[in-house]
């Protein structure tokens, strides 16, 4: 976000380091009002709680179990650089502190009407192609702000394209494969354009995925980002998919998202129906492998989305003339 020092942790100078308290996810501290989000955290041993501060002033003492703590925030007002504090607790007496910088905006990228219509019916039996088992990860649209000194993105020819942000969210974005940055007060998106062997990344300290380090990217045609085919990325509705299972274009219900309440990118609140559309792809999508693309947000809503190749669960192929289908087939 605008000014934003990228998830710095500044470690209170006068208290041992022998003790420590962290964050561990989520991975950026750029969000937008709205947004719910689930912070993680570590300790070292023998911290009983922690002492939460927010941007707002509001404290609050989180439990500290197996050197691990949790808490969610939901960010109602737009912030800039507000602080996060961290208090370790033991024995009643500071241990360690850790300060983070948050940013909260309040203007995002446009959410179309279409966007927000969900409540389809359930299949009948005769709506359903074909059964699936399947398991899923998630991938969102990483937002960063421009710095100076960072490091740029570029087209597949190497050209700059004109912003620099840092190399952790160069990374991030790499990986997602789509990027909004913001820039003196303006807010473009980015998309996956390719790899090439020129000017590689070093993204090793953040993740083992060597192609990402060879990404390059384009301006994108649509606000979150493009799909394959040139389908916009539509948050909660493209999932990405290895075609040789699931074809480009069609669409699937998943039992296991209808009914889950969801919080769209503008704010307003939605019950989603189950179904979603096969638009997109990825170098890590094999086999019975799904990424359901959730916009902005970067935490999980989702129960079914496991992240792992064990956590299975049933989709089902719809007919393409099924009224939710054709509708999906009409927003994409």
């Amino acid at each position: 976000m605008l000014g934003r020092l990228p998830l710095y942790l500044i470690l209170i100078p006068f208290i041992s380091s022998c003790v420590f308290v962290k964050l561990t996810t989520p991975d950026s501290l750029n969000f937008s009002v709205g947004d719910k989000v689930v912070f993680q955290g570590r300790t070292s041993k023998g911290v009983e709680e922690v002492i939460l501060t927010t941007p707002n002033g509001g404290s609050t003492r989180v439990p500290v179990s197996n050197k691990q703590f949790a808490f969610s925030l939901t960010f109602t007002t737009e912030v800039s650089n507000g602080e996060l504090n961290l208090k370790a607790m033991k024995k009643g007496k500071i241990k360690a502190e850790s300060i983070y910088y948050v940013n909260v905006r309040g203007d995002k990228p446009p959410v179309p009407d279409d966007m927000g219509v969900f409540g389809f019916a359930p299949p009948s039996n005769a709506d359903i192609e074909k059964n699936h088992t399947l398991w899923a990860t998630y991938y969102y649209l990483l937002v960063a702000d421009a710095i100076s000194g960072g490091t740029p993105l570029r087209d597949l020819q190497g050209n700059r394209l004109g912003p620099e942000v840092s190399r952790k969210n160069w990374c991030l974005g790499a990986l997602e494969g789509s990027m909004l940055v913001w820039e003196n007060g303006v807010a473009t998106t980015y998309n996956y354009a390719g790899t090439s062997s020129s000017h590689n990344v070093d993204c090793s300290p953040y993740f083992d995925h060597t192609p990402s380090h060879r990404v390059k990217f384009r301006l994108a045609n649509h606000p979150y980002g493009d799909g394959v085919r040139n389908y916009p990325l539509i948050p909660y509705r493209t999932i990405a998919v290895d075609p040789r299972v699931i074809p480009y274009g069609s669409v699937i219900y998943i039992p296991d998202a209808r009914g889950v309440k969801l919080t769209l990118p503008d704010g307003s609140k939605v019950t989603h129906d189950g179904y979603f559309f096969a638009g997109d792809t990825g170098g890590l999508i094999k086999n019975t492998h799904i990424d359901v693309f959730y916009g902005t947000n970067t935490s999980n809503p989702f129960s079914f989305v496991k992240s792992r190749a064990t956590g299975t669960f049933k989709a089902y192929l719809i007919d393409p003339g099924h009224e939710a289908a054709v509708f999906l087939d009409n927003i994409h």
